[in-house]
């Protein structure tokens, strides 16, 4: 009976001691310098020759490192991938893609009738 119990609880220990130092090592994102290891999606308009970024979510407004990835689509409402600076307030963005403005769509169900 006793070796059956301490085989069950070295078992447990087995799996929970790497599961909690696992966890533990992911929660650091950004580094000493701020910057992000990890892509993030941003979506908003792109104003001032692409340098800013205005977001739709809580109209937060980041300046871009690499401008001319956006400089094409001043005016336009897009959806970019980019690493994040928080102590700058940047964004170096690496992919952009095309979001066209929410607002009524005829094919709602509201409209059909």
């Amino acid at each position: 009976m006793r070796k059956q119990v301490a085989a069950a609880l070295a078992l447990v220990l087995l799996f929970a001691i790497p599961a909690a130092t696992r966890q533990s090592e992911q929660k650091p994102v950004a580094g000493a310098s701020g910057h992000s290891s990890k892509l993030v999606t941003i979506r908003g308009t792109v104003v001032a020759d692409g340098k800013v970024l205005i977001s739709e979510d809580r109209k937060t407004v980041w300046t871009v490192a690499n401008a001319e990835t956006l400089a094409d689509n001043v005016g336009d409402h897009v959806s970019v991938r980019a690493l994040i600076d928080v102590v700058k307030h940047e964004i170096r963005v690496v992919t952009v893609r095309f979001s066209p403005v929410p607002g009524v769509l005829v094919a709602d169900a509201a409209f059909r009738r």
